[in-house]
């Protein structure tokens, strides 16, 4: 009788090692089993994004472009470092 405990005791300890995923510990999401639930959040039956009738507002384009700015720099760290070598 006692080793039937001992047992059922083991068998107890192994399943809820099993139902543990990121949800319920401290385990990251990364470790969860694959039959593991993903998003236990419930559908609201709506469409993503704005609500219906709103006109929404975006940056305006330019008509002419004005000019170029070049961005690179004059020299480079580098060049620096195998000036002094050489």
């Amino acid at each position: 009788m006692e080793r039937i405990a001992q047992l059922e005791q083991r068998v107890n300890e192994l399943e809820a090692r099993l139902n543990r995923h990121s949800g319920n510990s401290s385990q990251p999401p990364s470790q969860d089993p694959p039959q593991a639930p993903r998003n236990l959040k419930e559908q609201s039956g709506r469409k993503a994004g704005g609500q219906v009738g709103h006109p929404g507002t975006q940056l305006s384009r330019l008509a002419k472009l004005i000019g170029l700015v070049n961005l690179f720099p004059l020299f480079y760290p580098c060049d620096l470092l195998i000036a002094e070598v050489a």
